[in-house]
């Protein structure tokens, strides 16, 4: 059952309480020096707005809702009285002052911080390219655990080439291709090798498919005359889905050993494989 105090936490005892904060949102230093500036000046007062704590499965408490407001008390160095929460019944829909995302959602109400921001980019995008509004969270959970290898595997792939280059677009194409071309024994090669040309241009002269990749990032660094119109267009989401496909059928190309030419048919390859995708997930009841 829940238990309701109203607590005087001193900066000493915010900096243990804060040591319970396993699976929040990554911490806003602008709101903490918001709360902390309120707090010097005698603004802040005590609320409805509770500090809240559950359990997890061995008993041990986790902070589930107040860390930017026991960081400002630390920052602030200042006593400040609080409603506090123990045993916090979770929910994944949380109402706070600063916007909690899906992803912050979901690692709160799972006590984990498994989910990760790339997870968020990708997903949002694999569905704006679908379609998909008003989806539920249960079915972002879904999609994003029976895809969590996959995720992982982006993830690896961009800190092992160490490039932050083609952003959101690159992630979610290679994330496709991941998906549709798993069981190949030298995928994990291929796309190393792959982003190695796109970060650097560099081509072995034994590669011959790798021209290829290397003459879409020209076009991809340079932006001649498509990916110009692609920057001209008024809509970055159609910019973002325009560019996935293009390294969507690049990437395709290059583990396949096809040649890399223009398509026009790239955009309905990509919706084709993201529509198998997300209704193999989402749509199995």
């Amino acid at each position: 059952m829940m238990e309701l105090q109203v607590i005087e936490i001193t900066p000493e005892m915010a900096k243990k309480m804060l040591r319970f904060n396993t699976c929040n949102r990554s911490l806003s230093k602008k709101a903490v020096t918001k709360y902390a500036g309120m707090m010097k000046l005698g603004e802040w007062h005590l609320s409805h707005q509770a500090i809240a704590f559950t359990e997890d499965e061995t008993g041990n408490l986790i902070l589930v809702d107040g860390q930017h407001r026991l960081a400002a008390v630390v920052q602030s160095e200042i006593p400040v009285k609080f409603s506090v929460i123990y045993h916090a019944v979770q929910t994944p829909y949380i109402d706070t002052v600063r916007n909690r995302t899906f992803i912050d959602n979901l690692n709160i109400y799972n006590k984990t911080s498994r989910y990760t921001k790339t997870m968020m980019s990708i997903f949002n995008l694999v569905m704006s390219i679908k379609k998909m509004n008003n989806i539920t969270q249960t079915d972002r959970q879904k999609f994003c655990d029976h895809y969590f290898e996959t995720f992982y595997s982006v993830d690896n792939i961009y800190k092992t080439s160490k490039t932050k280059s083609g952003g959101c677009p690159l992630k979610t194409a290679l994330f496709i291709a991941i998906n549709e071309n798993q069981n190949k024994t030298t995928l994990k090669d291929k796309l190393e090798n792959y982003m190695y040309i796109f970060n650097t241009g560099n081509v072995s002269t034994d590669d011959e498919y790798g021209e290829y990749v290397k003459d879409m990032r020209d076009h991809y660094y340079v932006q001649n005359r498509e990916f110009s119109q692609i920057s001209a267009s008024n809509s970055s989401s159609f910019r973002r889905k325009k560019l996935t496909s293009i390294f969507l059928y690049s990437i395709e190309s290059y583990i396949n050993s096809r040649k890399y030419i223009s398509s026009i048919d790239m955009n309905e390859r990509m919706y084709k494989k993201i529509a198998k995708q997300v209704d193999a997930i989402i749509n199995d009841n």
